[in-house]
């Protein structure tokens, strides 16, 4: 297994030496139990987060770069041909969530990365695996992740709920090579919660996609009198090649079920 993903490694193509740098370490400390670098362990979102920025910041690092393509905070999902004529779907999946939340808001998992206590989950996948307890509860949500969105069940599929006064501090995903969606299925509409991505900001409205470029260093907060819930999930960008992806399913499952338990 060890050889396979160096060799995946050298497929990747053109990317930057402070990328290798940081898969080569990741690779280390999954076969070998070697602790992350304080610069691998940055990028994978392992350290204290940084103090919050009252300013959008617009770091990006742009590791991957003819695999990745087109590098940019945020898109539409007019950007994606799979993202259109779903408008029902995405009304059916909203209300099949909502009754998850209501079901197990009292039993939510705090969620492990850049831990603000009011920022919580259920999962729906973790590491590639589904969770049925949560999941067979939502068969439309399934259904679009599983059949509709290239790579969303890679590492996880959560319902992403931030209280209110919950602030998840600047950070940013460095070897990630997908983009996040977020579909916010309960926010308060009032424009009190939201999100800044490099210098973009987006306010939440119930029902209205948002993707970012999680490269991009981001974060969120909720000022509204109202709990935040958003369906999140990564998913493939653009070519990614089928050796960048098979290297990063098995990262990304090893990384998700370590941390996500």
């Amino acid at each position: 297994m060890l050889t396979l993903w160096y060799e995946a490694l050298d497929e990747l193509g053109d990317i930057d030496d402070k990328t290798r740098e940081c898969i080569l370490d990741l690779i280390e400390s999954e076969f070998h139990g070697r602790k992350l670098s304080r610069s691998s362990r940055l990028s994978n979102g392992l350290l204290k987060p940084v103090m919050p920025i009252p300013y959008a910041t617009n770091i990006n690092i742009n590791g991957f770069k003819s695999s990745f393509g087109l590098r940019k905070p945020l898109w539409s999902k007019d950007d994606f041909c799979f993202l259109s004529g779903i408008d029902t779907l995405l009304a059916e999946m909203t209300q099949e969530l909502v009754q998850l939340y209501e079901k197990h808001k009292n039993t939510q998992e705090q969620y492990p990365f850049h831990g603000d206590p009011l920022w919580k989950s259920v999962p729906l996948y973790k590491g590639g695996q589904k969770v049925a307890v949560y999941a067979d509860l939502v068969p439309n949500t399934i259904r679009f992740v599983e059949d509709v969105v290239p790579g969303a069940t890679i590492r996880e599929v959560v319902l992403s709920s931030l209280e209110p006064g919950g602030h998840i501090e600047p950070h940013l995903d460095y070897v990630y090579p997908m983009l996040t969606l977020h579909l916010p299925i309960l926010c308060a509409d009032d424009g009190l919660s939201g999100l800044r991505i490099g210098e973009e900001i987006v306010s939440w409205r119930t029902g209205e996609i948002a993707i970012i470029d999680t490269t991009f260093q981001h974060e969120s907060w909720n000022h509204s009198e109202c709990t935040r819930v958003n369906l999140m999930f990564d998913f493939w960008p653009g070519d990614l090649s089928p050796s960048a992806k098979a290297f990063f399913t098995e990262v990304y499952s090893r990384q998700m079920l370590r941390h996500l338990k």
